[in-house]
């Protein structure tokens, strides 16, 4: 009565006469009485119902009768395959018998015989929750993916469909466009060339045809059924579709999938491999070994094929698309790689992390070979063993021609030295990195390094009465903290990074040397200061004389100056003179602790005019040491460098310190050469 019942049922009817009683055999019978619930709104629908006698109402959400069924009627079944609570009440209108068919049971029948699952998904008109939980977890144990997300794994549940193959029938042939993304359920499906040459069986559970679905690209091979076989089917256009409305789909597919070179991939690889430096000069069997361990993988555009910093565990050809190189340190590319182009190459041959990033412009397809496969040819065949160390060495050198001539010969301070010169002092300078806001250095720190700037932007300062004093800004090519180093006293400035700064640092014991060393780099020290000097020497006639203005605008109240015995009271002013300064447009170069001295002796002097006494005696001792330092330590440069270039500068833009002489500040002796360089 179960089965004949069961087969007038829309639902069930359809059948086959074993699926209809693999079902009748796991319903069970339960009994009902007079007005009891059978089960309520929100509920879990555990199961659905076949009425074998008796009768039940179905009353809606809001209370409503929608339907009162007799024997051989079935409810509960729309909440029960689609796994969600029940939305409708059934409640017995008289004593009744029923079948029930719990969940449990049903996906139990779905795993034995998926198409039962199938034929009841299309009665429905939707995957039923039990054959989409089956599905599932066979897709999560699919190679690929796994690491799809659940929305995208239910997605592609939803659309598949089963189909039967009798042995020796084709699923695809080589040349036709993709139909679609297969997995096996039942049976063996084997994958082959034309002629022969590769040969592959899949078994229950493995997936095939997803690459060519995702490079749409035509078969390369057949797959034919060796025996009877059940096979899921995502059709291309459902699958165009899915990625869509769920782009993580393709993403997750390229990042996951590989797949070996097929016949004309291989054609096409053996031609360009063979113009390759590390591959061209390989024997013929040297070649088809590399060209055998090829894998295809796909990215989309916009995605990473890796990032800087990160293994380097492959080299890659591209075979379509276009690939773009580019540093962490700057949003201009390295480099823009099309059809034919290889990358990736160096950190297979040298084992190191990448040094770049490479994303994928546009939808791309790459040979990859990784470095186990490549480590496995090393052994296999010497001669790839002998061009890679030939290549290796060629491109080292050409790495460090380029690295010095683009991070070396911009910095001034080694403009005048040879390559060979340039190589040495590169030796001992070591990278440094320092974020935006962070200090380099303080202010009364010990100065033990020196820096050139490579790329960003360096704020200097000094401390006046407790405040931060800007003195300059440095850039690309700069460099600074070398006169802790000359003197051997404390930081007289702070060094901050503006901008993000790349920085290259040299040890006081390394600089020490190369001054010895090489004199030329004595000269252009002396040169950069000489510089400084005569700048600061200009900012001092400006602070001077304004300071003068403004006391002059401003008397003081005179009080009676304590002048010592041995030195004259100053004159009188008698007389402002009209003095124009002209300052250089470009910003100065920084003189570091030089210039702090100076603008300490300048607050010094506004002091001294106020005072109305004598600037050096009333100096505070440790003013008066800076100022002894700062003249041994010009002596000391003349003497190591260019003594005429030095005196010359200073000659040539001499301070006018008469000027303040006649107004009554001070009575300072004129600085005058003592030699005249002919």
């Amino acid at each position: 009565m179960k089965q004949r019942l069961l087969k007038k049922t829309p639902l069930f009817g359809n059948l086959p006469i074993d699926d209809i009683k693999a079902v009748a055999k796991r319903m069970r019978l339960e009994r009902r009485q007079r007005g009891e619930t059978i089960f309520a709104v929100g509920e879990e629908s555990k199961r659905l119902y076949l009425i074998k006698s008796g009768w039940v109402r179905i009353i809606g959400p809001q209370g409503n009768l929608i339907a009162t069924l007799g024997t051989g009627s079935i409810f509960g079944e729309a909440d029960f395959f689609l796994g969600n609570p029940y939305s409708i009440k059934a409640e017995a209108l008289s004593d009744v018998e029923l079948w029930g068919l719990q969940r449990e049971e049903l996906e139990k029948l779905v795993a034995s015989n998926p198409s039962l699952g199938l034929e009841l998904s299309k009665t429905a008109g939707v995957c039923i929750a039990p054959l989409k939980k089956y599905l599932l977890q066979k897709l999560r144990e699919a190679p690929g993916f796994s690491k799809l997300p659940e929305e995208a794994l239910e997605a592609i549940a939803s659309n598949l469909s089963i189909s039967r193959y009798q042995a020796g029938d084709f699923i695809f042939k080589e040349g036709e466009p993709p139909k679609g993304l297969f997995l096996i359920e039942s049976g063996t499906v084997n994958l082959f060339t034309p002629e022969g040459e590769e040969f592959i069986a899949l078994e229950e559970g493995q997936a095939f045809g997803e690459m060519n679905l995702l490079t749409g690209r035509p078969y390369s091979s057949m797959a034919q059924a060796a025996t009877e076989a059940f096979i899921w089917c995502l059709p291309a256009e459902r699958y165009q579709e899915l990625v869509s409305a769920h782009p993580t789909i393709k993403k997750t597919l390229g990042q996951e999938l590989r797949a070996p070179l097929g016949p004309g991939d291989k054609v096409r690889a053996k031609e360009r491999l063979s113009k390759m430096p590390l591959f061209k000069d390989l024997a013929e069997d040297a070649l088809e070994g590399v060209i055998g361990r090829l894998m295809v993988r796909f990215v989309p555009g916009g995605e990473l094929v890796f990032t800087e910093g990160s293994p380097g565990d492959a080299m890659y050809v591209i075979e379509t698309g276009e690939v773009r190189l580019t540093k962490s340190i700057s949003p201009e590319p390295v480099a823009i790689l099309r059809e034919g182009d290889f990358f990736g190459e160096m950190a297979i041959l040298t084992g190191r992390t990448r040094a770049l990033t490479a994303k994928a412009t546009r939808d791309t397809i790459l040979w990859v070979l990784y470095r186990s496969d490549f480590e496995d040819l090393l052994v296999r065949y010497p001669s790839i063993s002998l061009a890679l160390n030939r290549i290796l060495s060629e491109r080292l050198s050409d790495f460090e021609q380029r690295f010095l001539e683009k991070h070396f010969r911009k910095l001034a301070w080694l403009s005048g030295l040879t390559r060979e010169q340039v190589e040495e002092v590169s030796s001992r300078l070591k990278p440094m990195r320092f974020r935006a806001g962070e200090i380099i250095f303080e202010e009364g720190a010990p100065g033990d390094y020196m820096y050139l700037i490579e790329d960003g932007r360096v704020e200097i300062s000094i401390k006046i009465d407790g405040e931060d004093y800007p003195l300059t800004i440095l850039g690309d090519g700069d460099f600074f903290g070398e006169m802790a180093l000359l003197s051997g006293e404390p930081r007289s400035a702070t060094a901050k990074a503006r901008t993000d700064v790349e920085l290259w640092g040299l040890e006081k014991k390394d600089f020490d040397e190369l001054l010895l060393k090489y004199p030329v780099l004595s000269l252009t020290l002396s040169k950069v200061l000489s510089k400084r000097l005569h700048e600061t020497n200009l900012l001092l006639e400006q602070r001077a004389l304004l300071g003068v203005r403004e006391r002059v605008a401003v008397p003081a109240k005179p009080r009676k100056p304590a002048v010592p015995k041995a030195v004259r009271p100053a004159k009188p002013v008698v007389k402002l003179p009209s003095i124009r300064i002209r300052v250089p447009k470009a910003p100065p170069s920084p003189a570091y602790g030089l210039q702090k001295v100076i603008v300490s002796a300048i607050e010094g002097l506004r002091r001294a005019v106020s005072d109305a006494s004598l600037w050096f005696r009333t100096r505070p001792k440790a003013t008066q040491l800076r100022i002894t330092a700062v003249l041994l330590l010009l002596a000391w440069l003349c003497g190591i460098s260019a003594p005429a270039t030095v005196i010359s500068a200073l000659g040539a833009r001499d301070i006018n310190l008469k000027t303040v002489q006649e107004m009554g500040f001070i009575q300072t002796p004129t600085f005058t050469p003592t030699f005249t360089p002919t």
